[in-house]
């Protein structure tokens, strides 16, 4: 046989023969067992990368609705959950520094909520209210600012749907759309509850006092926070995310009240607002008149950073759905690798005989990947269909903003193909190990 005759045979072996698909259909209930095993795999990431992705939306969740260029906060901040306290002096002696166009304090800590009542709701039952239902001790978040100012971002305002009762009894409720319209919270005792919050806080029909674009339903509920019963005269939207389960919006001189009369004097974050074009000039001015034992200065660009990674690399859920990777990755090796070497080792003597017809290792090696990779691509898409319907059903139940982007797309597109190489890569030793002899011995 000549030369060019054995060259024709070579690459008749090379092209002609579709050696992989005959491989993959010869035993369809392994295939399709791989195929199930990639696609777990795949919607293992997925989901871990939805559930890491809602930690890092809702890490700065409040901080994207405050209105700020500059933010003061105590030396012992370690996130907005926990901010510690500095002396509002501090503000006053900012607002004298050049650029600064307003410096706003803003009040936050947990607080306890426990048993609404008051209201009355037809799905409780005719004169059934809230009394009736067991009592629930909860932590709570409480927000609380000067009245007279506007702590949220003016293009934040219409997002936060706050609505409050227009008078006393509860006859009618109005939009906020100015600071005006929040003077309802300068009477004692009274607060705006997140609808966004837990169920266990109380049936939202009956503590939300505007339900419906109507207005009033019922006449306001009524809780204790702390040792202080309060009215709830209005409602909003805040979604805060992992950090509280329930958040109140209240008044300075109420936050004091639900405290047990802690000192206004002493102010958890201040906002700085400056005419400046670039912040970090005024930042640096503010770092050199306020003594750094009292007060951190971060731009927002600086505390939008710090917060996420906060959250993502220091808490523990952060941490968590971040290993949730690294393990589904090393799941989809350990399956796929499992169902080629099985394979392999059913067919050692046909990979032998392959190499008794001349193929070379370079070439039978290149059957397994070539496998892995249809395992991969086949694994993918049903695995991205299943999870894109868990995220959005996982939303939906806990009111997180969870969600497949393009990002999560490509990059669990491109881990599954490395997944699968690398399980072909760690089976194809056995390949070459596969001896022409022992098919005669």
């Amino acid at each position: 046989m000549s030369g060019h005759d054995a060259s024709k045979i070579g690459s008749a072996r090379a092209i002609k023969i579709p050696l992989v698909w005959y491989s993959l259909t010869h035993d369809l209930r392994q295939t399709v067992v791989g195929v199930l095993g990639v696609a777990f795999s795949a919607i293992l990431m997925f989901m871990q990368l939805g559930f890491l992705g809602a930690v890092r939306n809702t890490a700065t969740t409040i901080l994207d609705k405050l209105d700020f260029d500059i933010m003061l906060a105590s030396p012992t901040y370690l996130y907005f959950y926990d901010t510690g306290s500095f002396p509002r002096i501090r503000l006053e002696q900012a607002r004298s520094v050049p650029g600064v166009e307003g410096a706003v304090p803003l009040q936050v800590g947990f607080n306890t909520w426990s048993r609404p009542g008051g209201g009355e709701s037809s799905t409780l039952g005719p004169g059934r209210t809230t009394e009736d239902l067991p009592v629930s001790l909860r932590a709570i978040f409480v927000l609380g600012y000067n009245v007279a100012d506007q702590p949220f971002r003016r293009a934040e305002v219409p997002g936060l749907n706050m609505r409050v009762t227009v008078d006393s009894d509860g006859a009618g409720c109005q939009t906020v759309g100015e600071v005006a319209d929040l003077n309802i919270l300068r009477r004692p005792d009274t607060v705006l509850f997140d609808r966004n919050s837990h169920p266990d806080f109380g049936p939202i029909e009956l503590l939300d006092p505007c339900q419906g674009p109507s207005g009033r339903t019922a006449l306001p509920a009524r809780a204790i926070v702390g040792q202080r019963e309060v009215e709830v005269v209005g409602s909003f939207d805040l979604a805060i995310g992992f950090g509280a389960d329930g958040a109140i919006l209240v008044g300075e001189e109420n936050y004091s009240r639900l405290f047990g009369g802690r000192s206004l004097n002493e102010v958890s974050i201040g906002l700085i607002r400056t005419s400046a074009e670039d912040p970090e000039v005024v930042a640096a001015a503010l770092e050199r008149v306020l003594p750094a034992e009292d007060v951190r200065v971060f731009t927002r660009a600086e505390i939008l950073e710090q917060e996420t990674s906060y959250w993502v690399r220091e808490k523990p859920i952060g941490i968590i759905f971040g290993l949730g990777i690294v393990v589904a990755c090393a799941v989809g090796v350990v399956f796929v690798y499992q169902i080629l070497s099985s394979d392999i080792t059913k067919r050692f003597s046909e990979f032998a005989t392959l190499k008794a017809m001349g193929y070379p290792d370079r070439a039978v090696s290149g059957l397994v990947i070539k496998q892995a990779l249809i395992l991969s691509h086949a694994g993918y898409l049903p695995g991205l269909i299943v999870a894109a319907i868990l995220e959005r059903l996982v939303s939906v139940a806990t009111r997180m903003p969870i969600e497949l982007t393009l990002a999560d797309a490509i990059g669990v597109y491109i881990a599954t193909t490395l997944i699968c190489m690398l399980s072909a890569l760690f089976s194809v030793g056995k390949v070459r190990r596969a001896d022409p002899a022992e098919l005669f011995a």
